[in-house]
Formats: C-alpha cells, sequence, structure tokens
C-alpha cells in the first residue's frame, strides 16, 4: 500500500500457533525520511490499523486489514516510543528502506484459525520439486506471459554448484508453521539471576533478538529473491524484479 508520492509500505504476518500478529511498516531510506516516525493507530474493532507519518508528510496515511481481532494491551504496544530505526537493504538493490515492527497478541476470544490454517497448508497445487527449469507463468485473465525461462542464460546446481542447463531454479519458502516453531527453537536462553533480573532479562531479549536476525528467522529477517531463483509456496511465487516481464508495481 502507498500514497502517491511517498511509499508507505505496510504488511501483517499472522502466526496462528502463537496467536500472535506482527506489523511491518517501511519507508523510504531516503534523508528527507530521517527522523520520521510512523504513528499507528488501532481501529474501535482492533482488527485494522491506519499508520499516518509526523510533519512534513502529514497528509500520508494508510490503512491495512488485519488477519485476526488484537487485544487491548495492543494499543499500547502500538503507541510504544520508537527509537532510531537503522537502513536496511535487504534485496541489496541500493535502496535502503526504514523498517519498523510491532507485535501483538490476537484475543483470547478470537476464534482459533490454526486447524482452518492446517487444512490449507496440507493442500499445495504446487512444490519446488514439482516445477521444471522451463516451466513458464501467466495472468490467467489476459494470459501475459510473465515469467519465461527462457530468457535465464543459465542455471546453477543446488547440490553440486556447477551451472547446468538454462532454465529457473525452484525452492521452496518455509510454512508459517516453521517460523512460529523457529521463534521458539533456543539452545539456551539465558536465566535471570537474584537482584540482577531487570538488567539480566534486558540483555537475554538483546542477544536472543540478534541471533534470531543473524539466522534469519527474527522479526526483521527477510527472504531475498535472487534472479534465476523462484521462490515458491502454495500461494505465493517470490521472483526477482528483473526476472519478470511487463509487470508493474501498484
Amino acid at each position: 500500500m502507498q500514497d502517491a508520492d511517498v511509499p508507505l509500505y505496510l504488511h501483517a504476518e499472522f502466526l496462528p500457533n502463537i496467536r500472535q500478529i506482527t506489523l511491518y511498516v517501511s519507508l523510504p531510506g531516503t534523508a528527507k525520511f530521517d527522523g520520521i516516525r510512523p504513528d499507528v493507530q488501532l481501529s474501535e474493532s482492533r482488527k485494522a490499523v491506519t499508520v499516518s507519518l509526523s510533519n512534513p508528510f502529514e497528509h500520508v496515511a494508510e490503512t491495512i486489514k488485519l488477519p485476526a481481532r488484537v487485544n487491548y494491551a495492543s494499543q499500547r504496544v502500538l503507541k510504544t516510543t520508537l527509537g532510531p530505526a537503522p537502513k536496511s537493504d535487504p534485496n541489496g538493490t541500493g535502496n535502503p528502506s526504514y523498517d519498523f515492527s510491532f507485535r501483538m497478541q490476537v484475543d483470547p476470544d478470537e476464534e482459533a484459525l490454526a486447524p482452518r490454517d492446517e487444512i490449507i497448508d496440507e493442500f499445495a497445487p504446487w512444490t519446488a520439486e514439482e516445477m521444471s527449469s522451463s516451466t513458464r507463468i501467466r495472468c490467467r485473465e489476459c494470459e501475459h506471459l510473465f515469467l519465461d525461462s527462457s530468457l535465464i542464460s543459465e542455471s546453477v546446481d543446488q547440490r553440486t554448484g556447477e551451472r547446468s542447463t538454462p532454465g529457473w531454479i525452484w525452492k521452496d519458502l518455509p510454512s508459517g508453521n516453521w517460523a512460529e516453531m523457529m521463534d521458539f527453537w533456543h539452545c539456551h536462553k539465558p536465566d535471570p539471576h537474584e537482584g540482577h533480573e531487570k538488567e539480566e532479562k534486558a540483555s537475554a531479549l538483546e542477544i536472543e533478538e540478534q541471533t534470531a536476525q543473524t539466522k534469519g528467522y527474527g522479526a526483521d529477517s527477510h527472504v531475498v529473491a535472487i534472479s534465476g531463483t523462484v521462490f515458491v509456496d502454495v500461494a505465493t511465487f517470490l521472483v526477482a524484479e528483473a526476472d519478470c516481464i511487463g509487470l508493474k508495481k501498484v
């Protein structure tokens, strides 16, 4: 979602097994956005959020519907004072961004959606193994071909690293369940000692976040699209922009 003049990107990630929603807000990493902080307002229904910017971008605002109703405590989470956001460039395109994230818990009275998601996960219309190096993808409505393997000069064997016949390399994206489990899979979390509980907890949390980002499963981690490689899951094809034909951002 974006304003005509200022790109303001919103994304909500829902992890049903741990009943958590993470809201991601991304701003361009240019000098004019230095010090700009998003103001996030939760709707009365607690099923949508509106993000606006401070002066001189007070005209910029976007609303996103959440996958589930969040609890009342989420209002405090969204009002937390944000520190300086580091610039990130996960795709290595030279277009850095300021990224903010907010973790909210689903309301206890909200109907559990995990069983329905599990049914969806069991039905996968395609997997990386079922796709070939010459697979092509077109729009169902206009039949325009936007992914053509003939434009890829060569591919790399995933096991040997050797270059082989031209075509796509297909990889499966991790499922939502994988991401949820990895949030809790740690070898050891330091236990706070008596008399230093506050400092120890803060230190342990910082170490945990750093570890999560390093291993690629933290809240701020990104899956990076690589030219010549297509990542696929139940409802998504993640492709490098350079590999797409005749598509435009909306």
